[in-house]
């Protein structure tokens, strides 16, 4: 409950559209995601008729440094204790635009110090907009003691009515002008139309406001850092309603969380990882993890082969934790590389008699811890703001046959990263001090739950639970499909003949088919000259044929095509042509049905006896080399009308040059049909 100057509000509260509550979770680096729509409302609830000024909204993004700095020997030589600011969204007034101006943390932004913010410009002044709505406006003419207030296409404020059903009016005075709704309560934006100006004060008669916000943020946007102690990036909402000069504004804020998660293409969810070695003298070792990409909360599988190489050797006892390493910069200034180790766990192990003599093979499991605010995700922010990385480290304990003990360990390099599907992720509860600079709070007693099961982990996982892990990382693979073609008439077209960017275009087309039923003939005859008169008459409209898509997509089976070639092929009339043989016709003709074949024409340049001069041996044909006189191929072209039946046709090189090179031979001979 909100009370001041005998003004109670039921309700006031910034809320985000997410599907995790105050958390908005980006798939991929900057390089995979396409945009990162912020957007939401802020709800009211009045009582009694208000009159405000103005309600503003802020989206701020702090990054806190603290660190101390160190000689090469360790000693310490100061304390770094920094606030730094790397990112401003503002939304001047949520009564007359929905859309938000990123101010500050843009693309090439690197940090400012946070007592600076307040002298950024204000979005009123501001004409660069980062929000998902295009500024094509023509400038707005300042107010004067002789010329009005004008809105973005000319017409005077005073009478301007919005979508909402306002009414504007206006006092004979210059300083003041007060605008009130006809009805109680609205979801929406009730000024859009109008724009900002000082002058303007609302009336807001009492009901329930839901009042819009959006903006598409940077894809480099930092994630929100909160488990190490040498840097924390964390983000707030700031919400004032601003009512007179005379009046203290009411405020409210929200804490928000910004993650990243890893591309459903991402290799580390598929590569798996693997470590072998030998220890001289004592052993040959195998150590596997099924996937390099570890989700915070989630049971991981491993899989140790050990094969002993000395007599006497057993296996005591194997642990496992995560290294974290991490540090920050910034400016010029970077702080020294931290290591802390995290969730170590005895990991559970079969009994000397279940093991083999001359291999042992063990199949285990590790719990990631679940809390963000001791585990931080692997990352590194742009500009190398913050860096963490990670390895997980298994130590396998054996004893020797002297009764001492040794010691082997494993470090494989993994990634750590936050997933909606694996594990109950849950995070320290922070709130915001508004009498303290609007400083965090951290609250080590209360956890926020950012991702739930539907199901409770024990605290002793089993098999069973490694197996469900894995089906849960197979979710984190597993993208939207891709759109039917029947959704092709939702797709954005850019129009070269409009002065907006396709960005702007993009964001401002509805979500409405291209080619619909009232609008596909408006559009195609704005292509084309009306002269004959086309567009006064009236189309008849032709039932639409109905297609059996199953028929069409029906694949025939191979008895079905060589029945409808032999079907085709049937219906030849014509019989093909016959080889004559010009000594001999007491040979029979061909079928009807047979093949057509080309006539060979007979050379009459020379004998047929000249064919076979070659002689046959072992099999290869051997030629004189005589020259000729005349090209057979020539002769071949320019003789016809005589046709021949010889079935070895031999003939002599044609270039006598080539004599040295094997002889080649045409041999034609007749088939049957």
């Amino acid at each position: 409950m909100f009370s001041h100057n005998n003004l109670n509000l039921a309700l006031f509260e910034i809320k985000l559209a997410s599907p995790h509550k105050n958390l908005i979770l980006l798939k991929g680096n900057q390089n995979e995601v396409e945009n990162v729509p912020f957007e939401g409302n802020v709800k009211l609830s009045i009582p009694n008729d208000v009159h405000v000024r103005k309600i503003k909204l802020n989206l701020i993004g702090e990054f806190n440094v603290q660190y101390f700095r160190r000689t090469t020997s360790g000693l310490i030589i100061d304390q770094i204790v920094d606030r730094f600011c790397i990112l401003k969204v503002e939304w001047n007034n949520l009564l007359t635009s929905p859309d938000g101006i990123i101010q500050f943390g843009n693309y090439g932004d690197d940090v400012m110090q946070y007592s600076k913010i307040a002298t950024l410009k204000s979005s009123s002044t501001t004409q660069t907009s980062s929000s998902s709505k295009p500024s094509a406006d023509r400038p707005v003419f300042l107010r004067t003691s002789s010329h009005p207030i004008l809105s973005a296409h000319g017409v005077p404020s005073t009478g301007t009515a919005s979508p909402a059903g306002s009414i504007t009016s206006s006092n004979n005075s210059s300083t003041t002008s007060l605008l009130k709704l006809r009805k109680s309560g609205i979801d929406g934006t009730p000024f859009e139309n109008l724009n900002p100006n000082p002058s303007h004060s609302f009336l807001l008669p009492k009901g329930n406001y839901n009042l819009p916000f959006k903006v598409y943020l940077p894809t480099n946007i930092c994630e929100t850092i909160e488990g190490i102690s040498c840097g924390k990036v964390q983000y707030k909402m700031l919400c004032t309603i601003s009512r007179g000069k005379f009046e203290k504004p009411i405020t409210t804020s929200k804490y928000i969380r910004i993650l990243r998660t890893l591309h459903p293409l991402n290799l580390n969810l598929i590569d798996s990882i693997d470590i072998a070695n030998v220890w001289p003298k004592k052993l040959q070792y195998n150590v596997s993890l099924a996937k390099k990409g570890v989700a915070i909360g989630s049971t991981i599988p491993i899989s140790v082969i050990i094969v002993p190489l000395v007599k006497g050797l057993g296996l005591k006892s194997i642990s496992a934790c995560i290294v974290q390493h991490f540090h920050v910069s910034h400016d010029t200034n970077k702080s020294p590389e931290y290591e802390l180790l995290l969730g170590k766990q005895d990991l559970k192990i079969p009994s000397h008699n279940e093991l083999g003599e001359d291999k042992w093979t063990i199949k285990t499991f590790y719990k990631v811890p679940n809390n963000l605010s001791s585990l931080t995700q692997t990352c590194e922010l742009k500009n190398n703001f913050v860096t963490v990385k990670h390895r997980i480290r298994i130590s396998i304990q054996l004893k020797n046959k002297e009764g001492h003990v040794s010691e082997l360990r494993a470090n494989l390099p993994i990634n750590v990263y936050v997933s909606a599907y694996s594990g109950h992720v849950i995070a320290n509860h922070f709130t915001i001090d508004q009498e303290n600079q609007d400083v965090f709070e951290e609250d080590k007693h209360s956890q926020d739950i950012l991702f739930k099961k539907d199901r409770s982990l024990p605290n002793t996982p089993n098999l069973s639970d490694v197996e469900d892990s894995t089906v849960d990382n197979d979710l984190d693979r597993e993208d939207e499909a891709p759109p039917l073609y029947q959704a092709h008439v939702y797709d954005r077209v850019y129009d070269m003949n409009l002065p907006q960017t396709p960005l702007e275009q993009f964001r401002s087309q509805d979500n409405t088919p291209l080619h619909s039923a009232n609008t596909s003939m408006t559009q195609l005859s704005s292509y084309f000259d009306d002269a004959f008169g086309l567009q006064s008459q009236t189309l008849p409209k032709t039932p639409p044929i109905p297609l059996d898509v199953e028929k069409l997509c029906k694949i025939p089976t191979y008895d079905q095509a060589v029945d409808a070639d032999d079907d085709v092929a049937g219906d030849l009339s014509t019989p093909a042509p016959n080889y004559s043989d010009e000594e001999s016709d007491e040979e029979s003709s061909l079928s009807s049905d047979s093949i057509p074949r080309p006539k060979m024409t007979k050379w009459k340049s020379m004998d047929r006896n000249q064919f076979r001069l070659g002689s046959r041996t072992n099999g290869i044909h051997s030629l004189p080399h005589s020259p000729l006189s005349r090209s057979p191929i020539r002769g071949l072209i320019d003789e016809s009308s005589e046709s021949i039946d010889e079935r070895d046709i031999r003939a002599k090189s044609p270039t006598p040059s080539f004599s040295s090179l094997p002889q080649f031979h045409l041999r034609f001979s007749k088939k049957r049909s």
